[in-house]
């Protein structure tokens, strides 16, 4: 019995070891919370481009078919709405088309269009009239919706300009007093815009401005090397880029700025993230540095914890674009490879 003893000691001493180290190894020790991950499910069996979330529909640019499509989120069916056809996209040599949607109003949207020769088109299309019709702007820059009812955009003299587009009346704002390219971020709510002074598309360290609509005023928010502004649902707080100082555009992590406070995160990527509420967002993250595979994580902004939503596998791996949240905030869609795919959250 004594020669036995030690041996049930040590067996037992092991089994508690591997034990603990087991739950050692699963234990998210690494600053965030992990929740019940459930796998993607992918609605779509074409690219998506421009994928726009609304109601109960997400509707898209189908570039094969030359149309604007939709998806029935509650069934996954696919219909044809809208023929692009009359904008002469093969006639005209078209090599570009892109797609600008409505905040306000997601029956309203914008499509720009270039041609070979550099030659630019705009048309306003209405979802629940079907109509589609030419914009007529010498604008060949990138206009941006304001509010319902108007576009906004910086001409090439620097002059901030308003088009209506139901009278099509254009009003010239301000001049922003700079030699540098500009680029315009309207608020969700359509009364003010970040102006941003680029080169070229390069990141730079120029000051980045808030211009407000009703007072006509531009304030300097103290802030440079930062890029892709996204403003929370409540027009508040805005979600940046921020990158390194010496200005080649490696991102540093994402910057969270308001009237009264800015926060700084090592982690993220504005243009893969998306306001969860005033408080909170959702971010696609890659697994490791330049790594193409994404975890997505929901964040309070305001401690910066980090809670698993949804976790890239060696076999099924994704490369997240176009963050979309469904109006309950339950469901989350997403691009990768140009294909729609939806996650539980």
């Amino acid at each position: 019995m004594k020669k036995i003893l030690p041996w049930v000691f040590l067996i037992s001493t092991l089994i508690i070891l591997i034990i603990l180290a087991i739950f050692i190894k699963n234990r998210p020790w690494s600053g965030y919370q992990e929740t019940t991950i459930k796998p993607a499910e992918k609605i779509s069996n074409i690219p998506v481009f421009y994928p726009n979330l609304f109601n109960n529909y997400l509707y898209y640019l189908d570039q094969e078919n030359i149309s604007i499509s939709r998806v029935d989120l509650a069934n996954g069916k696919i219909s044809e709405i809208e023929d692009l056809s009359g904008i002469n996209i093969k006639e005209d040599l078209i090599t570009d088309t892109q797609i600008t949607w409505n905040n306000q109003n997601k029956n309203l949207y914008l499509i720009r269009t270039e041609t070979e020769n550099s030659n630019v088109k705009w048309f306003l299309g209405n979802l629940e009239s079907k109509q589609l019709k030419q914009i007529q702007c010498n604008f060949t820059g990138y206009l941006e919706w304001k509010d319902q009812d108007n576009l906004t955009y910086i001409d090439d003299d620097n002059y901030l300009k308003v088009l209506n587009i139901n009278s099509l009346k254009l009003t010239s704002k301000k001049k922003i007093d700079t030699q540098n390219v500009l680029e315009i971020f309207p608020s969700l709510d359509g009364k003010k815009t970040i102006i941003a002074e680029t080169i070229e598309g390069e990141v730079t360290g120029s000051p980045v401005m808030i211009y407000d609509f009703d007072q006509n005023i531009i304030e300097n928010i103290n802030q440079t090397y930062i890029r892709n502004p996204v403003w929370s649902p409540e027009s508040e707080k805005i979600l940046f880029d921020k990158y390194l100082q010496n200005g080649y555009g490696k991102t540093e992590g994402l910057l969270i700025w308001s009237t009264n406070n800015q926060k700084q995160f090592n982690f993220g990527e504005s243009l893969k993230s998306v306001w969860l509420n005033n408080n909170a967002i959702i971010s696609a993250i890659p697994q490791k540095e330049e790594s193409l595979n994404d975890n997505i994580y929901k964040i309070n902004i305001e401690t910066g914890e980090k809670t698993l939503l949804f976790k890239s596998s060696n076999k099924e791996h994704y490369s997240v674009e176009n963050l979309m949240l469904s109006l309950d905030g339950k469901t989350l869609y997403f691009t990768s490879d140009g294909y729609l795919y939806k996650i539980s959250i």
